[in-house]
């Protein structure tokens, strides 16, 4: 054989091994997408019962066509290219939105002459299950329905919650669980009784505060039935406000951190709703813990009319006094603090404090009145204040003249009753050169 013939023969081989090839890629390709159909032709077999569609996709009338033309074709060439226009259609389909048609219109099933090249197609009978048309498919889904139909949402043993209803509970207190299926409907209060079950978790935290043992089970007991029932009202917000107060006043950091995030969005929903300025000053105050780049970005959220409320010039003007390690500021405005404000600033008190007595040590020489510091640093005694400073290493001493308690700094103890020693001698610069020549 020539050199031609074997140039023929090699070029005829690398011709089918890519036919093959591609065959391979689409029969992968459509294996992949035909796993979806059944339950794409489910769906929309539940929506027709409920009257919701009122006939299949326009684009699955597509796909039923084009198999018919392909079976009637006898090319083998045609019939590949369409299956690759099939597997097109079928492709788009799937990756459509679901989203129910508003026309009408009703597709044409598959005649008998399309049922052997659906089968024959990667995924097999699967497309069958385009029309129904698999007998076995249709026993199956009738077999489904008969299971699911005393079902809500998926919930056996009656009827439960549905997605726009209410509950039907009538108990004030109830114990929190989290939820690993849909509600019963019998399980969750609605919004009335949520009301009464608010303002009894009030009352009783004011004659017995029991947050640990009672109160933030039932608050969060009243979150989550809001939100199985998509209540967004002023409800919601009071419920939230509320949880996120007595969290603060018992220093529970990580159910305020939850109530405030979904304040920060009902806030907006709800005009008039609540206290929004309040806790737009708390997130402030939390953002001043962090940095000034956190602080900035929760000013710049900040609309005018909450800039000017009295509790965020207030947060403000404490953010500032932190900043600046202004302890006398800072605690003049602590005692004036509006709210649940001083629960956020004793987590900066500690801080402030060391720096401003850091900064008293160094200004006042020998050392710094212990009255005045207590009553600069917020303290409610010089006793207090002795022992809190003592541990940050200062040294209290006595004053013998006066009767007054000193705090200087450990390397100055000794020698504050004792009068300074006197300077150097300055040695003459002539005998200092002489001493270096010699």
């Amino acid at each position: 054989m020539g050199a031609g013939g074997k140039r023929k023969r090699a070029a005829a081989a690398a011709e089918a091994s890519a036919e093959v090839g591609q065959a391979a890629l689409l029969s992968c390709e459509a294996q992949k997408l035909l796993e979806t159909l059944p339950e794409r032709c489910a769906r929309e077999a539940r929506l027709r019962s409920a009257g919701l569609c009122s006939r299949p996709r326009s684009r699955q009338a597509k796909a039923l066509l084009l198999a018919e033309a392909a079976a009637a074709e006898s090319t083998p060439e045609t019939r590949v290219a369409l299956q690759a226009a099939l597997l097109k259609r079928l492709r788009k389909w799937a990756a459509a939105a679901a989203t129910p048609p508003s026309a009408a219109a009703v597709p044409p099933s598959p005649s008998a002459a399309s049922l052997p090249l659906l089968r024959a197609l990667p995924g097999g009978p699967r497309l069958a299950v385009l029309d129904g048309a698999d007998p076995e498919e249709r026993a199956r889904r009738a077999s489904r329905e008969e299971r699911f139909a005393g079902d809500e949402l998926g919930v056996p043993g009656g009827p439960a919650l549905r997605l726009a209803g209410l509950g039907t509970s009538t108990c004030l207190e109830k114990p929190f669980l989290r939820l690993t299926a849909p509600p019963h409907a019998s399980t969750v209060r609605p919004p009335r009784v949520l009301r009464l079950a608010l303002a009894h978790v009030k009352r009783r935290w004011r004659e017995a505060p029991d947050y640990a043992g009672w109160a933030c089970e039932q608050l969060k007991s009243l979150r989550q039935d809001l939100t199985v029932q998509r209540v967004r009202d002023s409800l919601a917000v009071e419920v939230y406000e509320t949880h996120a107060r007595v969290a603060l006043e018992v220093g529970d950091a990580a159910e305020y951190g939850q109530c405030a995030s979904v304040l920060r969005v009902l806030h907006p929903a709800n005009p008039g709703a609540g206290c929004p300025p309040e806790f737009a000053a708390y997130r402030l105050l939390s953002a001043a813990r962090t940095g000034r780049e956190a602080f900035a970005d929760e000013l710049r959220g900040l609309s005018p009319s909450e800039l000017a409320h009295p509790c965020v010039q207030h947060a403000r003007a404490v953010a500032a006094a932190a900043r600046t390690a202004n302890g006398c500021s800072f605690f003049r405005l602590y005692r004036s603090a509006p709210r649940m404000s001083p629960y956020l600033m004793d987590a900066l008190a500690q801080g402030v404090r060391a720096a401003a007595l850091a900064a008293a040590l160094a200004a006042y020489r020998p050392g710094a009145p212990l009255e005045h510091l207590a009553a600069q640093l917020g303290f409610a005694d010089a006793a207090q204040m002795e022992g809190w400073a003592q541990g940050q290493g200062a040294v209290a001493v006595s004053d013998q003249q006066g009767g007054a308690t000193l705090l200087c700094p450990p390397g100055r103890a000794p020698s504050l009753l004792s009068p300074p020693p006197p300077p150097p001698p300055k040695r003459d610069k002539k005998q200092k050169k002489h001493r270096r020549l010699g």
